[in-house]
């Protein structure tokens, strides 16, 4: 019983970390919406790169993306965001071979890079260039024109220019567009810059937040907000649902064998019984006989039935 019980352990935790492991090692096949903001010369003398992306409802979770990175990049945030828009720094990411791959139990996630871009003389140019593995249904890109920027140009040509209202900043924004795996995409731009300046300096007091700040980021992904209020399966760490499951049961019959020996009685070595003795008439010697006539005479008489002769 002991060993039934042992192996049922060693199921329930296998079960457990290799459900866990199996899940973590899950590759997203596809990314739904990408959000591609690309801001030079605003709070460091290179180029921003900021990339929120969200994974189809469907994507089993927790997920690895690997994405395009320049490999002269450098890291300045790798996060997942929370159905309350919250980011948290806590997943695991490696980069390798202009790659990064983030593992993430949130359907979104947000990636943060800077990276320099060329310059000669007052003319600074950049290139951003995506080549992946798997296909993006809809890419949203934007590039921020610095604030001390002068002939600037943009490539593809089809962006519409905007100026934000909140911040002040001129935008080229470019139509939404789908990238499949293995197709290259790419915004190039360059533009003049006489006096080296960043444009962090002329926001407003109000928005002179770090980018990181999702809920103060032109590039957060609104379409989700009323997802704090609604619960989602989507979140469910279902690795770890079976494995307490697998460990209830094994407490349960743990709990049930422990109870059913308390209640079976218990064996006792039985004491031989005592061999009944039947009681016997002792003889009285010699067969009764009346030793005038021969009658058979019985044990209680003193004389002979027949002849009356006393018996000796």
């Amino acid at each position: 019983m002991k060993k039934t019980a042992l192996t049922i352990f060693t199921i329930a935790l296998f079960s457990l970390f290799y459900t866990q492991s199996t899940q973590a090692q899950l590759p997203a096949t596809n990314i739904e919406t990408l959000i591609l903001d690309i801001w030079p010369d605003y709070d460091e003398p290179n180029v921003l790169v900021l990339m929120t992306g969200t994974l189809p409802p469907d994507t089993p979770l927790p997920a690895t993306i690997t994405i395009p990175i320049s490999e002269d990049a450098q890291i300045n945030a790798v996060a997942r965001i929370t159905s309350d828009n919250q980011m948290l720094d806590d997943v695991e990411y490696t980069t390798e071979n202009g790659s990064l791959t983030i593992t993430t139990p949130d359907p979104r996630f947000r990636v943060e890079y800077y990276a320099p871009y060329e310059t000669n003389g007052n003319t600074h140019t950049y290139s951003f260039d995506w080549l992946s593995d798997i296909p993006v249904e809809g890419i949203l890109a934007a590039v921020q024109q610095p604030t001390g920027a002068t002939n600037m140009n943009v490539t593809p040509s089809n962006a519409n220019v905007v100026t934000d209202t909140t911040d002040g900043f001129t935008y080229y924004t470019f139509p939404p567009d789908a990238i499949a795996a293995g197709e290259q995409f790419n915004i190039s731009f360059d533009y003049d810059m006489a006096t080296p300046q960043l444009s962090i300096e002329n926001l407003p007091a109000i928005n002179s937040a770090s980018g990181t700040n999702i809920t103060n980021d032109s590039s957060a992904n609104t379409n989700d907000s009323s997802s704090s209020d609604s619960f989602s399966f989507e979140n469910i760490n279902w690795g770890l649902v079976i494995g307490f499951i697998g460990i209830l049961l094994l407490v349960v019959v743990i709990t049930w064998q422990v109870a059913t020996r308390k209640t079976q009685p218990t064996s006792k070595s039985r004491k031989p019984r005592p061999k009944r003795t039947t009681s016997t008439a002792k003889p009285t010697g010699k067969a009764q006989f009346c030793h005038q006539c021969g009658n058979k005479l019985t044990g209680n008489d003193k004389f002979c039935r027949k002849c009356g002769t006393a018996v000796k």
